[in-house]
């Protein structure tokens, strides 16, 4: 057997004092995120996936620090950000502590994985679940951010089993087309709370219904048109198109719970359904794509429009990660895609089981289809890529995995 793998995970000990004041009004902790990380390791190849319970951060810095905790290759390194839209924002000149709170973290969980380090056997599942919807939503006003029950989703969630040599489980990597945004814009009467969101507490419900010893690790996929199906600050639109918010405040936990132990129990049941195999070899490349930038006139990002320009200067790179695993591919990217732009790359790509974890390379923003540009979507209103540039990313990724594939 000469697949190796190892898992640690770590809480981020938060206290209040911590917590960034500058303009996201976080005032408690309700429940604290993690850091997760698996090791895979073969005669020829190294990996390391950095799974960081923050909405976005420095991925440098943590890339630095792998590196050196690990010795693995740079570009065998993916550090991924779940995107949970319930932690803060922080700039680590402005708030060391927290920061530190995150890299002790981050320590420990690279030292329980190279300490877990041991022959292991790889498994591919798919679960389905309803815990997503569509969030491109036809306004009064134009298309904005909203619940959308008509358009399309995906409750597609892939997932990796990884098992020791005995065949006991020892991690499970599973990923939502969603980010975990339930309690996202929701204000308690002291302000926001830091919470893990649905990534935690499905995380915590497969790690209590499995076994103490396994790291459940939530990853984020195509999100670019995809909510959580329920959230604190509850919209609907009047018969007119008038788009209206109520935040429901302290139950937005409680919609957390349901849609984590939801989720968390269909991956439960995929997963020991699932046979597990040796794995020789894995495949680890590394691309950047550049496509065309524009920037948005005669509209403001920030509310919904009808009509805008769109003007086309310069590139934007697009950074991505290939992981292969015998018939499985993952892509690790940082732009986030509309589920029908996953559809189609999975469709057209040579391996049985194709899916994207976003959040976790250079670049980042939205990038919809053509059609969405014409709309005036919210996510045309806010994206940095020129129209065409999803279709394009297609074109691209299918090649890297047919370069792969051989």
């Amino acid at each position: 057997m000469s697949l190796q793998a190892g898992v640690g995970r770590s809480e981020v000990v938060m206290t209040p004092d911590m917590l960034p004041y500058s303009g996201e009004g976080y005032a408690s902790i309700h429940d604290c995120p993690s850091v997760k990380v698996l090791l895979l390791k073969t005669e020829t190849e190294n990996f390391a996936l950095v799974n960081i319970g923050l909405v976005m951060g420095d991925r440098n810095v943590f890339l630095d620090a792998a590196q050196e905790l690990l010795g693995i290759n740079r570009d065998h390194i993916v550090v991924h950000f779940q995107h949970i839209l319930s932690t803060p924002h922080y700039e680590i000149a402005e708030s060391p502590t927290l920061h530190s709170a995150y890299m002790d973290a981050f320590r420990s969980a690279v030292l329980q994985a190279e300490a877990t380090l041991g022959p292991a056997r790889l498994g591919v599942g798919t679960a389905k679940t309803n815990v997503t919807v569509n969030r491109v939503a036809e306004t009064r006003d134009g298309w904005w951010q909203g619940v959308n029950q008509d358009g399309p989703t995906d409750p597609n969630v892939y997932f990796l089993r990884v098992d020791r040599a005995d065949s006991s489980l020892m991690g499970l990597v599973y990923t939502l087309n969603a980010a975990p945004g339930c309690l996202e814009f929701s204000t308690l009467p002291e302000g926001k709370a830091v919470s893990a969101d649905i990534a935690g507490v499905s995380e915590r419900f497969l790690e209590s219904q499995l076994s103490e010893d396994i790291v459940a690790m939530y990853c984020t996929g195509a999100t670019g048109d995809q909510w959580t199906a329920l959230r604190a600050r509850l919209d609907y639109r009047t018969p007119d198109g008038e788009q209206v918010f109520i935040d429901l405040g302290e139950a937005g936990f409680a919609l957390t719970t349901i849609l984590g132990i939801r989720l968390g129990e269909q991956v439960m049941r995929a997963a020991l359904e699932t046979k597990t195999c040796e794995i020789d070899a894995i495949g680890v490349k590394k691309a950047t794509f550049f496509y065309p930038h524009q920037q948005v006139l005669d509209a403001s990002p920030a509310r919904a429009a009808k009509s805008c320009r769109y003007e086309i200067a310069g590139e934007d790179e697009a950074g991505v990660t290939l992981l292969t695993l015998g018939d499985a591919a993952i892509l690790f990217c940082g732009v986030e895609l509309n589920v029908s732009t996953m559809a189609a790359l999975r469709a057209a790509s040579p391996y049985g089981k194709t899916w994207v974890v976003e959040f976790s390379e250079l670049g980042g923003g939205y990038l919809p289809e053509a059609e969405y540009y014409d709309k005036v979507s919210y996510q045309a209103l806010r994206s940095h890529y020129a129209r065409g540039s999803a279709e394009q990313l297609i074109r691209d990724m299918v090649s890297l995995l047919e370069e792969q594939h051989g």
